[in-house]
């Protein structure tokens, strides 16, 4: 190799001898700017990375409290690097004003239920699952020893939710029938004692109360590992949550967004396999059945 760029070059780079290899006056010469152009060639695919957004960008992602804590968090995890000029804000509201900030371009992508959001053709959408919710109690709790349980005995105790849930609710029983209709229509009705912007404080209400809530059992693992919080043997099959993530349809992704769009399809289907793990451990099968009333 150094034979080949001394050819190149036209001058001899190293005295040869039996002590090895020494550098010559224009070798000397030669490694001198060899480094510069090194140095430069190193900053030169610096530029690009950053221009590739592999080591920099700024990125505003739009939220729901409830989303963001199913599976955002676990898909932005690895952008939190060391060295890395990376910025990432996660701001949380609900679906009609993210997309509103969307259209504003004040964030860069939305994480939301569609079915809050008007169809726009300026909007696009990337699809994710659909995720069950569960009905939670504290352990103890008096629905947990009842024999064919119902969903009449269940509205008759307080229900703690998000803010937007009982319209979500509503929502979900549109195309229902037969029993199941039935059966929605009593919890429809089922309006929230306390509704709240957090996930922390329904489980803190929930285990220090009668209250019941509606959650992924992914938010509640951990309780339910330690004998806290536990889950009704009832589920309502209709009873489940579709998330999409949304962009302006008109706008390239930057590959800081593509590369966090990716995170988030892959943590959502994570999420999937991991609560199906959870439900076939912690869903325990009804003792007998009852009418919807």
């Amino acid at each position: 190799s150094i034979q080949e760029v001394e050819r190149k070059a036209g001058f001899r780079l190293f005295d040869r001898g039996r002590d090895g290899a020494i550098l010559t006056d224009a070798g000397r010469a030669f490694m001198r700017q060899a480094s510069d152009l090194l140095a430069l060639a190193d900053g030169m695919e610096r530029e690009l990375a950053l221009i590739k957004g592999l080591d920099t960008g700024d990125l505003v992602i739009g939220a729901g409290v409830y989303v963001s804590d199913m599976f955002i968090g676990e898909a932005l995890a690895p952008f939190a690097r060391v060295d890395t000029q990376v910025r990432i804000r996660l701001m949380n509201d609900q679906p009609d004003v993210l997309t509103h900030r969307l259209r504003r371009r004040e964030v860069d992508l939305v994480v939301a239920d569609p079915a809050w959001i008007e169809p726009a053709t300026e909007i696009k959408q990337i699809t994710l699952n659909r995720h069950q919710g569960y009905l939670v109690v504290r352990r103890g709790h008096p629905l947990l020893g009842r024999r064919n349980l119902a969903a009449g005995d269940v509205v008759r105790y307080p229900l703690v939710t998000m803010g937007l849930m009982p319209n979500r609710i509503a929502a979900m029983g549109r195309q229902l029938a037969g029993d199941e209709a039935e059966t929605h229509k009593l919890v429809e009705k089922w309006k929230p004692t306390i509704a709240v912007n957090s996930i922390t404080s329904m489980k803190t209400i929930v285990a220090h109360s009668d209250a019941v809530a509606i959650v992924s059992l992914k938010m509640v693992r951990h309780e339910l590992a330690r004998r806290e919080l536990a889950v009704l043997p009832l589920s309502f099959p209709w009873l489940g949550t579709s998330f999409a993530i949304m962009h302006l349809a008109h706008r390239t992704l930057s590959p800081l967004a593509a590369a966090v769009t990716e995170s988030i399809v892959a943590e959502d289907r994570n999420l999937l396999e991991l609560e199906r793990e959870l439900a076939a451990r912690w869903l325990k099968k009804p003792a007998g059945r009852r009418g919807g009333r």
